[in-house]
């Protein structure tokens, strides 16, 4: 009997707690949640509040809409009658949250989210409401916890309101320090990766602290620093741009900006115009090297891809296919001088189409959202499998397995393994281009990566820049008579050379099959050498008559269909350091500890890395100044495409590899030191003792 009338009575406290404006709460020991309401009854068309109220522990907090780098938002999912309906969340006030190198955006202590609720007109005198929030939140501290719990409120329709005192002020007020909307001019200029926030007609407050918190996550780059500029006919906030908006800001932003007022921190939500500036407050950037490169960033950009074009001609990479122009303007040395001069503009105009055409499809995809740079095609098993099979081809014939003569084919095939020929200078061109992109020249990485987070006008632009600076030392080589008159004349030589060029085709052959290996397996490299072998196969079948012929056009179909084959396995990192896979929660967990992080960008296919590598990451005395100084190694292996790898390369203004960046032991605010993309032994272990 005791018993029933205990059940009884925690039953009816639990109806009458219900009935009240509070709901019973849940608390997992680190956020006790529960639901206020503004009213005990509520009428017939009455609109009130009811607001979800977290109180957190010390030091745990929870996220706002846009949580910043990381976590997740605070979410409501009412369960309602059809008498009642339920508004937006009126989100309080964030702050910045710094963990380690990355900024949240969220609250502590105990905030309220209140949310309008509006009663049906024909909602039934006597019926009783129930509203039911599942809530879901992640809390955080030095661990992230997800968290979630169901809230009740039962709620009488009756023909008088009556209020909760208590709960009305509480929500009132939370409703009263929430941010409101403002009426201000506000615009926002993005140059490369500086973002300009400018704010004119504001109201009264201390603006010199002000902060703002963009609506959007992909606006800027939250862990970057907002520097303030406080003028007369406004606020000027200088910040990096995201690089998730590609072409640049073409819609309406909102957010809250943030400052300080009598003393209390408050806010206001403001309407951001993407155009261009309103006010003269100072320069983007003032005193750094963002505003250097912001200040003429497009004439910035074509210069060093034109410079980088130009060194682009002596990376190992290219040096094969360049050797092939080498052999014929030597050919052509000592001929009609117009006859130079025509090869040199066909072999410009391959290498302008084939960066035209690459820089049109980058483009394109990236267009779709998807996360792409410098030498995409390369990250493709099939691409590389066929352009091994490309310079093997070419490797036969300057050996002389093969000639193509007569008809359609003359000049394209043979001339392309340096026979000469307008076609021939072309296709030389053509492919040129397309085995420097594993390479990327000293001052071409950041032109490049300012050219891919441009308008597509811009981008082409730049590239066209680069693939100017990379034709031109053969187009003055046509001009310069003095120059190709001490070529020597045409001879036996000749032939020789021819042969011995051959090898470096193999050479670079090999390598992009080394390339597939890491990115498709053993089971790759098998496809790639078979798909050879039936090529060799063809040349020997296609020099016979008959049906000879027909079995070695088979073999060239197989040959070519062969690398499509290749399909990608995930790629290991490929050095020999006690490293680690990157990732930037693994950076900030590496940093947290109070350990000094190298991150290496590379890729297989990206032969300054494999370079950089041998001679350097992977020397005795480099990797003993790794374990002098506890240094963590990361690798960020971008073989396979990978969209996150992508976004870190363009938040420090990259579109390819190599990127190599130091973080420091000590302040994890400050940003990673860039290192050169050439690395030196002495530069690397200066900077990991901090020598430099």
């Amino acid at each position: 009997m005791r018993l029933v009338l205990l059940t009884l009575i925690l039953w009816f406290s639990a109806v009458a707690a219900a009935l009240g404006a509070t709901s019973l709460p849940v608390d997992t020991g680190r956020v006790e949640a529960s639901l206020l309401s503004s009213h005990h009854r509520v009428v017939p068309g009455q609109t009130f509040q009811i607001a979800l109220k977290t109180e957190l522990d010390e030091k745990w907090h929870t996220y706002w809409r846009n949580p910043g780098d990381s976590g997740e938002p605070v979410q409501i999912s009412w369960t309602l009658p059809e008498t009642l309906s339920a508004g937006e969340i009126v989100w309080p006030l964030p702050a910045p949250i710094p963990t380690g190198p990355i900024i949240n955006y969220g609250f502590e202590g105990a905030p309220l989210f209140p949310v309008a609720f509006t009663v049906a007109d024909d909602a039934p005198i006597g019926s009783v409401i129930e509203v039911q929030a599942d809530v879901y939140y992640l809390v955080c501290y030095d661990v992230c916890i997800p968290e979630d719990g169901t809230l009740r409120l039962v709620l009488q329709v009756a023909e008088m309101a009556e209020l909760n005192d208590g709960n009305a002020a509480e929500i009132v007020a939370a409703i009263d320090a929430a941010p409101h909307e403002m009426d201000v001019r506000a615009a926002m200029q993005a140059q490369g990766e500086a973002l300009s926030l400018q704010f004119a007609d504001l109201p009264d407050g201390d603006f010199s602290d002000a902060y703002f918190f963009p609506y959007d996550d992909t606006v800027l780059v939250h862990s970057d620093p907002q520097t303030v500029t406080v003028g007369s006919d406004g606020v000027r906030i200088d910040t990096t741009a995201s690089f998730g908006w590609g072409d640049g800001f073409s819609q309406l932003q909102q957010g809250v900006l943030a400052f300080d007022l009598n003393g209390d921190r408050t806010g206001r939500i403001v309407t951001v115009n993407p155009g261009g500036a309103l006010l003269a407050i100072g320069a983007v950037g003032d005193g750094s090297d963002t505003a250097i490169r912001s200040a003429f960033p497009l004439l910035g950009a074509i210069l060093g891809a034109f410079i980088g074009g130009l060194i682009l001609n002596l990376m190992p990479c290219v040096f094969p296919v360049i050797s092939l122009k080498a052999l014929s303007l030597a050919k052509s040395a000592h001929a009609e001088r117009a006859v130079a001069r025509r090869e040199a503009w066909a072999y410009t105009a391959g290498i302008f189409a084939t960066f035209v055409l690459l820089v049109g499809l980058l483009l394109s995809v990236k267009a779709t959202g998807a996360a792409l740079g410098w030498g995409f095609q390369l990250q493709n098993p099939v691409v590389v499998g066929l352009l091994a099979l490309l310079l093997f081809a070419v490797g036969l014939n300057l050996i002389g397995a093969f000639e193509i003569s007569g008809g359609a084919y003359q000049g394209t095939g043979a001339t392309l393994a340096g026979k000469g020929g307008l076609t021939g200078s072309f296709f030389t061109g053509t492919l040129a281009v397309l085995v420097a992109t594993p390479c990327t020249a000293p001052l071409m990485a950041g032109a490049i990566g300012y050219a891919l987070a441009q308008p597509a006008m811009v981008s082409i632009i730049v590239f066209l820049a680069l693939a100017a600076g990379f034709a031109a030392p053969f187009v003055v080589l046509a001009y310069a008579p003095g120059l190709l008159m001490r070529l020597p004349k045409p001879g036996p030589w000749m032939v020789r050379l021819r042969e011995v060029l051959a090898f470096p085709m193999f050479a670079a052959a090999l390598w992009l099959v080394w390339v597939v290996g890491n990115q498709a397996g053993v089971d790759g490299i098998a496809v790639v050498l078979i798909a050879m072998l039936a090529f060799a196969l063809a040349v020997w079948l296609l020099q016979r008559r008959g049906v000879w012929r027909i079995a070695g056009a088979a073999a060239i179909v197989l040959a070519l269909a062969l690398p499509f084959t290749s399909r990608t396995t995930p790629a290991v990192a490929s050095v020999d350091l006690a490293t680690d896979a990157w990732s930037p929660e693994r950076v900030a967990e590496l940093r947290a500890e109070g350990r000094a992080v190298f991150v290496d960008f590379t890729a297989d296919w990206c032969v300054t890395c494999k370079v950089n590598e041998r001679l350097v990451l992977k020397t005795d005395a480099v990797q003993q100044a790794f374990l002098d100084t506890d240094t963590a190694f990361l690798v960020a292996d971008w073989t396979n495409k990978n969209d996150e790898i992508a976004r870190e390369l363009e938040a420090y203004g990259r579109a390819g590899v190599p990127l190599y960046l130091y973080y420091a032991a000590g302040d994890n605010s400050v940003r990673a030191e860039v290192l050169p993309q050439i690395l030196r032994t002495d530069l690397v272990i200066e900077t990991l003792k901090g020598t430099r």
